[in-house]
């Protein structure tokens, strides 16, 4: 909710930004064009960094070059997914 006050975000993971090129130019065929027709409404891109993988910085520059979209890195955490995995995990031991 924080990060949404900031404008219209495009949110993406550091897989999505390794595959870019297959997601958005292979599979949905976009050239820079459509790309720049598509993301024109967002104020930035921004993207979820858990720290399970390395963010290439050449990969966000051509990215960036690709959308003229302002590109931010913002850290987060795990702790909310593994918490719903656990809740998860205790309803299933207790309803077998």
């Amino acid at each position: 909710k924080e990060l949404d006050e900031g404008g219209n975000i495009f949110y993406m993971t550091a897989g999505w930004l390794k595959y870019w090129h297959e997601i958005f130019q292979q599979e949905q065929g976009w050239d820079e064009t459509d790309a720049r027709i598509n993301f024109g409404f967002y104020d930035k891109i921004v993207i979820l960094d858990s720290g399970c993988f390395d963010i290439d910085e050449e990969e966000m520059f051509c990215f960036f070059d690709y959308t003229q979209i302002p590109i931010e890195v913002e850290p987060i955490d795990l702790e909310h997914f593994k918490t719903v995995i656990l809740d998860l995990c205790t309803k299933a031991f207790a309803a077998s």
